[in-house]
């Protein structure tokens, strides 16, 4: 049977910056959300438009100082289940498809998944498409032909994968997707199942804590340069919780590398163009440790929040140039992954949920992150890796 790694910190800590508030242990709150109806997310070459099917506004929500982001969300993620059940082991050969392995989220989910497989008696074989979608797709019928067992995907782009993956079914090889939909969670574009990163739960604790810390502030969001549909999806839902909670987004840049240097530039420009910019939503640890950089570079004092959880926020956070990070479950993440793949490769008429979130994240600040298990403490205690 699977075990779950148990750490320090998990739901019950408080985000408490500066002197933002206490923990409540109660669930009195103004913010009984309705999340924003993102049907459909727009990834197309103008990616710094917001979809139409994003709102704009929306009802006006409201913070409790003494209740945390984490603990006040209500929405959608909450409903999904947190597993697919327990895999039996069996020597299979399942496939891994990352998106770029540079990134520490990513390359901690390939170890997960490999570990995983390794530990019910399979082997992986794993490969990176260097953020090209259509080496993706090359990749992935590479898989194919090669005949494994199973292919686990982190789709660029899902929809140009709809081809390749019905190819794979006809052949009898299951696909399972991490987020080939991060804002519908029926509809998986043909996949057999996917696990959900949670993109609207992150997006609503950053524009809650953010309201909490920088309440009307003014702030800036920084996606990726490529139009990857799930980043897209946590700037877009962020934009507008943002607003509903009262702050005015008045700009966006793009991360042209996804790393720190990227970060700086797109903080740099965000901050040249808005001298009186407050606060920056990025959508991970590097563009936001980046756009911290620029700020103290130029001697402003803004907001920097960041996703994922990756050890470059922790150490940000610790220097001072980010404020928070959110840090997913990515080792439950992974293990559900595998769990799917097994599951569906030894009972094909499986009744799978088609979507689930393993875990709820941590919200990691400067009160808490010399506390909170880092993703190779979880590995260590999970696998003995």
């Amino acid at each position: 049977m699977r075990t779950k790694s148990v750490f320090v910190g998990f739901v019950a800590l408080s985000l408490t910056i500066a002197a933002c508030g206490s923990e409540s242990d109660g669930d009195a709150t103004e913010t009984d959300q309705t999340a924003p109806a993102v049907e459909s997310i727009d990834s197309g070459p103008d990616v710094g438009a917001p979809s139409s099917d994003v709102p704009t506004g929306g009802e006006t929500l409201s913070v409790d100082p003494d209740v945390s982001g984490l603990d006040a969300y209500k929405g959608p993620v909450l409903e999904l289940p947190t597993t697919f059940g327990e895999p039996t082991a069996a020597d299979l050969t399942i496939g891994f498809l990352q998106p770029l392995g540079a990134s520490e989220t990513v390359a901690t989910l390939q170890r997960t998944v490999e570990l995983e497989v390794e530990r019910l008696g399979g082997t992986t074989i794993s490969l990176d498409a260097l953020a090209d979608p259509d080496l993706q797709v090359t990749q992935m019928e590479q898989l194919i032909d090669q005949g494994v067992d199973a292919i686990i995907v982190w789709p660029l782009d899902s929809r140009v994968l709809v081809a390749s993956t019905q190819r794979a079914q006809e052949a009898g090889i299951p696909v399972i997707a991490m987020e080939s939909n991060p804002v519908d969670f029926e509809d998986l574009r043909g996949f057999d199942a996917q696990v959900v990163f949670g993109r609207d739960l992150e997006a609503f604790i950053h524009a809650y804590e953010m309201a909490k810390l920088n309440p009307g502030g003014k702030v800036g969001t920084i996606g990726f340069v490529l139009p990857v549909e799930s980043l897209e999806a946590y700037v877009q839902l962020t934009t507008a919780y943002a607003e509903q909670f009262g702050l005015e987004v008045v700009d966006r840049a793009n991360d042209p590398s996804g790393d720190p240097a990227g970060g700086e530039i797109a903080g740099n420009e965000l901050l040249t163009a808005n001298p009186d910019l407050t606060g920056v939503f990025a959508y991970n640890d590097p563009s936001a440790t980046g756009a911290g950089t620029a700020a103290r570079a130029a001697n402003r004092d803004i907001f920097t929040f960041g996703v994922d959880g990756e050890s470059i926020g922790f150490e940000s956070i610790r220097s001072g140039r980010q404020t928070l990070t959110i840090q997913v479950a990515i080792v439950e993440m992974g293990q559900e992954l595998v769990a799917a793949a097994y599951i569906l490769v030894q009972n094909p008429d499986a009744d799978l949920p088609p979507s689930v979130f393993p875990k709820m994240p941590v919200v990691v600040t400067a009160e808490n992150v010399d506390i909170v298990a880092t993703w190779d403490d979880q590995l260590a205690e999970e696998y003995g890796a």
